[in-house]
């Protein structure tokens, strides 16, 4: 009962509303509790001073010794539910051991501790994890081995800490270690509000002194943490470690983060940007000798001051990586607010950067599909091949394919159109030739026997392969083929036979798994594979069209075709409807 018999006198009104708000959870237990509190709730009127006079004393020792006599400590029963609530304020952690009975929560054992210097520049949410892991540690005789529930005021420690989920990983390291200390016990956490907390938020608020037990084991396990985090600061790309605190000291904006992290955040985000970019990483926000640090991942991030942002910029970037990689170099040692938009903007007006970057990507269009067979031809050579140089010349429409054989050296405007006139005496003349940028396409000789057959020439864009894609890509397959035959004994001339006899006879699937030969010539080739039919076999034929008769007044059925909202189709049939002609 010392926590509570010892409580000290209230010097504000933060901490007069505290001891009133443990008086109100405790009320029902207290007789003419109004009167009692009546020259303290005078001092909380707007329009009077906070002195405490001799009447405040009085009403205050009162309402302490009610508290101590209403709510004597009852025996540890271990039948009885445990609850364990923790609070904690900017200076302070209080908490209270109770048996959930009949009557209420009636308390076991109180506890309340003065946060270290250390302690005091913790972030709200490990001073709020501290506070259960004070209760926890004095409490352990009690709780340990046994189920119990514990009440917290600050709800995001409900998903840290609850038992049976992972610990999120962006969970800063020192609420990862306790996470892990709780795991030892078996608990229930739950959501209070503060305003039903006082029974904690008093002692919090209130606290009896320091707990040198406590803190000296406390200390021990934070070494290993700050001396991972002062490795992060002092290996930061910066001009040191100091002049980091010096401007922090100047920033406005960190200055105020700073009064957040120590007195407790705001509950609504900030409307200015930059702080509700803080308040969104509040729970990972820490204070390290004077120097703010944003814990993510295991990794401890100096938060940079604006004064010192440009030269950061200019050390992640010296030298001249892209955009990813200067990001997760950052990511290992520096942030703030902005820092992603600043490292693209910077990168982007860097002149070196922009001098040595890949020309950006173009899109293009791809070929119309042809309406007939040999509208549209494709021209390419192959080779040198197997000594020769080949004339690649295939349909759009029916992706059939012709060869011209060529000596290499030869390939002139003349050989090639010589080529044309023997392909096209078979085929016909077609409507456009799409060819790329090669001399014997480009000259003056092929622009003129183009426009002597009224022929639409089409260059591709040049150093653009692709865009004369179906010439290069049956030059691929012809070689591929060509020398897949070869090797397995056959002839040059018979190798190209061979591919081309059956590569005109394949069912292509952008043909609907028609053969090339069946979509430009209407039919499919007779071959040796054709021979397996019978001799006298008849495909079936349909001689004349099926027709069904009717007579006048005959019963028959009628469809009727009803469109409905939703785009399908309903039919309705109705039987033995008489139609008359």
């Amino acid at each position: 009962m010392a926590a509570l018999s010892q409580l000290p006198r209230p010097q504000d009104l933060h901490q007069l509303q505290a001891f009133l708000g443990k008086v109100n959870y405790y009320g029902r237990f207290i007789s003419n509790l109004a009167d009692k509190a009546a020259p303290l709730y005078n001092l909380l009127k707007n329009d009077v001073a906070f002195t405490w006079s001799n009447e405040c004393e009085q009403a205050f020792t009162q309402l302490k010794n009610s508290i101590i006599n209403a709510t004597s400590l009852t025996h540890y029963d271990e039948t009885k539910p445990l609850i364990l609530a923790a609070d904690a304020s900017s200076y302070g952690l209080g908490v209270v051991l109770s048996q959930d009975t009949d009557q209420g929560e009636v308390p076991v054992a109180y506890a309340s501790k003065t946060l270290t210097d250390t302690q005091k520049n913790y972030s709200q949410i490990e001073r709020e994890a501290l506070s259960i892991i004070y209760g926890v540690t004095k409490f352990r005789q009690f709780l340990y081995g046994r189920h119990f529930t514990l009440v917290t005021d600050h709800e995001p420690l409900t998903t840290i800490f609850a038992p049976g989920k992972n610990i999120p990983t962006l969970t800063a390291q020192r609420l990862q270690r306790w996470a892990l200390t709780l795991m030892g016990f078996q608990f229930t956490i739950r959501y209070r509000k503060t305003s039903q907390h006082g029974n904690a938020d008093c002692l919090s608020r209130l606290p009896f002194g320091p707990d040198s037990n406590f803190d000296r084991i406390e200390q021990q396990d934070n070494k290993e943490i700050s001396h991972a985090i002062q490795e992060q600061i002092f290996t930061s790309p910066v001009a040191g470690y100091n002049e980091v605190r010096q401007e922090t000291v100047k920033d406005q904006h960190l200055q105020r983060v700073i009064t957040w992290i120590q007195q407790g955040w705001p509950v609504i985000k900030p409307d200015d940007k930059e702080l509700g970019t803080f308040w969104i990483h509040r729970d990972s926000l820490q204070l390290e000798q004077g120097v703010l640090l944003l814990i993510r991942e295991q990794t401890s991030r100096v938060v940079i001051p604006r004064s010192l942002q440009c030269r950061i910029l200019d050390t992640l970037h010296s030298s001249h990586w892209g955009v990813v990689k200067v990001k997760q170099l950052a990511r290992r040692y520096v942030w703030w607010s902005t820092i992603n938009t600043d490292i693209e903007l910077a990168i982007k007006s860097c002149e070196v950067c922009q001098e040595s970057a890949a020309a950006p990507g173009q899109k293009f269009q791809s070929w119309p599909k042809t309406d007939k067979p040999w509208e549209r031809i494709h021209l390419d050579f192959a080779g040198p091949f197997r000594g020769k140089m080949w004339l690649i010349c295939i349909d759009a429409c029916s992706k059939f394919p012709y060869i011209g054989r060529m000596e290499i050296g030869q390939t002139t405007s003349r050989q090639t159109v010589q080529v044309l006139k023997d392909i096209f005496a078979i085929e016909g003349v077609p409507a456009t030739i799409v060819t790329d940028n090669g001399p014997q396409f480009s000259s003056q000789e092929f622009t003129n026997f183009c426009n002597s057959f009224h022929i639409n020439h089409v260059l591709s864009p040049p150093y653009h392969p692709p865009s004369n894609g179906e010439a290069e890509r049956f030059v691929r397959t012809f070689k591929s083929s060509v020398d897949k035959n070869c090797e397995g004994g056959a002839s040059l001339d018979e190798s190209i036979r061979l591919t081309l006899a059956s590569y005109r006879t394949i069912p292509h699937p952008a043909l609907e798994w028609k053969t090339p030969a069946e979509v430009l010539h209407g039919r499919q080739p007779r071959g040796l594979l054709s021979l397996l039919q019978p001799t006298n076999h008849k495909y079936p034929k349909h001689d004349k069209p099926q027709t069904t008769q009717f007579t006048i007044d005959s019963l028959v059925y009628a469809v009727t075709t009803v469109l409905v909202q939703s785009g399908f189709q309903e039919l309705l049939y109705q039987n033995k409807e008489m139609l008359s002609t």
